[in-house]
């Protein structure tokens, strides 16, 4: 297996075809456990994506970017992996020692980081658009962990149930690609009434006065951009 291939395989773990049965599967262990937990959860999620569908929409309908970026927004992979695997790893290590609760969350945010990695080596995103987005994702990712040991999340351990109901989702949607890019191009342009949205051939032929800025461009990624 080529380097390529193997950060194709990495970058499929940060699709939303796997990462939303999975925040599926939080969903409901939490809402088991702590409906507080859950709902706090939930909310985390849901600011989660739509602030990259809000960056995507207003560039794809509108073409609003920041001045001088080559930024067509928010780089999904990027984002919803920070919060998704460190929360799997926290829940998986409830009821265990303190290595384990160290560890397994550090694990899940390791993951992530080699999921944002893989959007840029498989030319999907731009540097700031994968930086923002695993800045973003973090944060959030942060406060889920702050909040859950004070829900007091998993007097025990989560036994046989949890891992398996994280390998499914795995098993059964690894390398399939969820429609969210068509998705929110058809959402842009219904909002803008533009016939077809902005690209980031757009954008680069906008930044042609500058070279630095439009030298960032990924032209012909190995998975489309999410």
């Amino acid at each position: 297996m080529g380097i390529a291939l193997f950060w194709v395989h990495v970058t499929d773990l940060g699709d939303s075809a796997v990462l939303l049965p999975l925040a599926l599967v939080i969903l409901f262990w939490l809402g088991l456990q702590s409906v507080r937990a859950a709902t706090f959860w939930a909310a985390l999620f849901c600011l989660d994506g739509a602030m990259v569908a809000l960056s995507k929409i207003l560039y794809m309908g509108w073409g609003l970017h920041p001045a001088g970026w080559n930024f067509t927004g928010l780089s999904g992979q990027s984002v919803v992996p920070m919060l998704v695997w460190p929360t799997l790893g926290r829940l998986l290590a409830a009821g265990r020692s303190a290595v384990w609760r160290c560890l397994l969350p550090t694990f899940g945010a390791l993951l992530a980081a080699a999921i944002v990695i893989s959007r840029l080596t498989t030319d999907a995103h731009t540097p700031i658009e994968a930086a923002l987005g695993a800045l973003w994702g973090g944060t959030l990712a942060v406060l889920a962990l702050w909040r859950l040991p004070r829900e007091r999340i998993g007097g025990g351990r989560p036994g046989w149930f949890l891992p398996v109901a994280i390998l499914l989702p795995l098993a059964l949607s690894y390398g399939q690609i969820f429609p969210s890019n068509p998705l929110l191009q058809t959402i842009a342009c219904q909002l803008s009434g533009r016939d077809k949205p902005y690209t980031r051939a757009d954008l680069l032929q906008s930044l042609a006065e500058c070279p630095a800025a439009a030298g960032r461009g990924k032209a012909t990624p190995l998975r489309p951009p999410g």
